[in-house]
């Protein structure tokens, strides 16, 4: 998308300056490139790392009832 936007405007800017037809066409490649170029490294250095959250069941304890209490077992006799 940046490199695109790059290349439109390294063409329209060259039109406007009434130069040749292959040189503006070398410029809108030139700009394409540099743009693609630096959009991959403003993903690679900028971007933020996403941080994993803890699953539900891995914050609460196993062993306790709704209520915090820790079950207890009732053993038959």
């Amino acid at each position: 998308m940046i490199g695109s936007s790059a290349a439109l405007i390294a063409l329209a800017a060259s039109i406007m300056a009434q130069v040749d037809p292959i040189q503006s066409l070398i410029r809108a490649a030139v700009s394409y490139l540099v743009g693609s170029v630096a959009a991959q490294l403003w993903l690679a250095f900028l971007r933020p790392i996403p941080v994993e959250q803890p699953a539900a069941d891995e914050t609460s304890p196993k062993e306790s009832s709704p209520s915090g209490e820790p079950k207890t077992e009732k053993k038959a006799a």
